[in-house]
């Protein structure tokens, strides 16, 4: 994919199908280290030396998820709920690692005082999953933006999860152009493939970057959100 596309380089994310089992990911990682970059996921037990050994393997993140059915319950098994930071956090600030957020902007208010204090980078995925219906103005997608301005949060401009208009994401446009605006140098770029759980209206990834270029076109910011930032995030 990666060939296909035209890059350099990548970030593998642990998909929630895989859970705890970081196996895969880490063949992966193994494949080609210098060209690739993995965030896993692992329990609030997992140690400093665990840790350790997953950085050493090309792990520069840990993702938490907090995406709810109607019921109050987990959307999707074997992910981590955001509460497991709390103890993983001493153990990531020691060995050096981010914490990936896969959920919706709504959650950030009961999570954005720990943001605050953390002293560790958070990335959330997917635009924040912002609904389009409630506009650039929403208090919520707001407070995303103030944590961006604030150095505290990193933004995926992945936008085809959130968007209801398959396959050119209008929608979701005036959200990516508010963040560029807000601050260029705490945004990142995913294709999300392979495109776990989606069997309709499937993305084209160069049709993403196609997008990416016409929505961005300021060549200087274009390449801080290919090159620059995820080389700072990521440890290329």
């Amino acid at each position: 994919m990666l060939d296909a596309i035209g890059f350099t380089r990548g970030v593998l994310v642990q998909p929630s199908a895989h859970g705890l089992d970081n196996r895969a990911l880490l063949n992966a990682l193994s494949v080609d280290p210098a060209r690739v970059r993995g965030v896993a996921v692992v329990d609030q037990g997992a140690s400093v030396e665990s840790l350790a050994a997953l950085k050493s393997r090309g792990v520069r993140g840990l993702r938490f998820s907090r995406l709810l059915d109607a019921h109050g319950a987990s959307r999707y098994k074997n992910t981590v709920d955001v509460s497991a930071i709390d103890e993983l956090l001493p153990k990531m600030l020691e060995v050096g690692l981010h914490a990936q957020l896969w959920l919706g902007v709504d959650e950030l208010a009961e999570l954005s005082p720990l943001i605050r204090s953390a002293s560790i980078p958070f990335v959330i995925d997917h635009l924040g999953r912002c609904d389009a219906r409630r506009g650039v103005g929403d208090t919520a997608f707001q407070l995303m933006c103030d944590l961006v301005r604030e150095g505290h949060l990193w933004v995926k401009l992945t936008p085809y999860r959130a968007s209801t208009e398959f396959p050119h994401y209008q929608d979701m446009r005036p959200f990516h152009e508010h963040l560029v605006a807000t601050r260029p140098d705490r945004l990142l770029w995913g294709s999300d493939w392979p495109h776990v759980n989606i069997q309709r209206h499937v993305p084209d990834a160069g049709h993403l970057v196609d997008l990416l270029d016409s929505w961005t076109p300021d060549r200087s910011t274009w390449r801080q959100i290919l090159v620059s930032n995820p080389s700072q995030l990521y440890d290329f």
